[in-house]
């Protein structure tokens, strides 16, 4: 799981749609109760990009390289997903991020629960990264991966990846 500040390419433009819409960029607007408030800034937040990216090394400040643009991602070991997200307008505040993932086993057989975490925001202008690679055993790592980002308990950007 990752996430990491960096530099990404420029968005492909905003679009305002309602929250859990995957594939879009989403834009928060002023009516959430809990967000309007508050007399911090409104965030706002945009997929730059996802699908598969070169190896990335996670001890890095510097993003990974961006390959392909897709949400069907053929499952093989050492393939890195995910997705790039741009945040304004949140410095000093907490995203929390969610992995949804296939149902898969760890070590001692119990299931894996979702990958969950949290990261401070430490600029107005702030991307990172937020994926996977894939490892062993390949088959249980098929199907939907959902990568979901909140501010605020509220959902400001999600991208759904299948994994085949």
């Amino acid at each position: 799981m990752v996430l990491k500040h960096g530099n990404a390419p420029k968005a492909f433009g905003e679009l305002e749609v309602p929250p859990r819409k995957t594939g879009q960029v989403l834009t928060l607007k002023n009516n959430y109760k809990q967000m309007k408030k508050s007399k911090k800034p409104v965030p706002r937040a945009e997929i730059i990009n996802y699908g598969l990216y070169e190896h990335w090394d996670r001890d890095s400040k510097k993003l990974p390289g961006f390959l392909d643009l897709t949400d069907r991602i053929e499952a093989s070991i050492g393939i890195e997903f995910g997705m790039i997200v741009r945040i304004h307008q949140a410095k000093g505040r907490y995203i929390d991020y969610r992995i949804e993932h296939p149902l898969f086993y760890d070590a001692e057989g119990n299931p894996e629960p979702p990958f969950e975490g949290s990261y401070r925001i430490n600029s107005s202008y702030f991307e990172f990264f937020i994926g996977d690679t894939i490892w062993e055993p390949v088959e249980d790592k098929r199907g939907a991966w959902i990568l979901s980002v909140f501010i605020d308990g509220i959902l400001i950007a999600e991208k759904t990846l299948h994994l085949y």
